[in-house]
């Protein structure tokens, strides 16, 4: 009986194409399940999330330079990954997958390779990283 045995209670078990099957806590399965899910289906894509004032402050963002641009639309390439923090400004990013809206205090990574049309709507500042 598997709940009988102390070393695997409180796990579940997950089958993960090209990883096999991987045992995991029930508490850190949400954060799992999550890390599996971007790592699948945000490749090459535009990645949109919030950050807290800590995760921010960690990462030397605000030491990081500033971008800005007018309103305007152009296309776009992506040389190297971008990361970046949106202080000011509309932007929709347009790519094969979908259009992603992007606004102040958005922190968003664009992948190498991405070719995409920004649609800036009201003039952008950000901050900006090469990683």
């Amino acid at each position: 009986m598997i709940g009988a045995n102390p070393k695997v209670r409180n796990m579940i078990g997950l089958i993960v194409p090209g990883f096999g099957i991987i045992c995991i806590k029930y508490k850190y399965f949400y954060n799992f399940t999550k890390l599996i899910f971007e790592f699948f289906f945000s490749m090459g894509k535009v990645i949109v999330k919030r950050l807290t004032p800590e995760e921010v402050a960690q990462r030397g963002i605000r030491r990081w330079p500033i971008w800005t641009k007018e309103v305007s639309r152009f296309d776009w390439t992506y040389d190297g990954m971008e990361e970046c923090l949106f202080l000011e400004g509309e932007v929709i990013i347009e790519t094969k997958e979908g259009s992603f809206p992007i606004h102040p205090g958005d922190f968003v990574v664009f992948e190498k390779d991405l070719e995409c049309i920004w649609d800036i709507r009201k003039p952008v500042k950000k901050h900006y990283n090469f990683p």
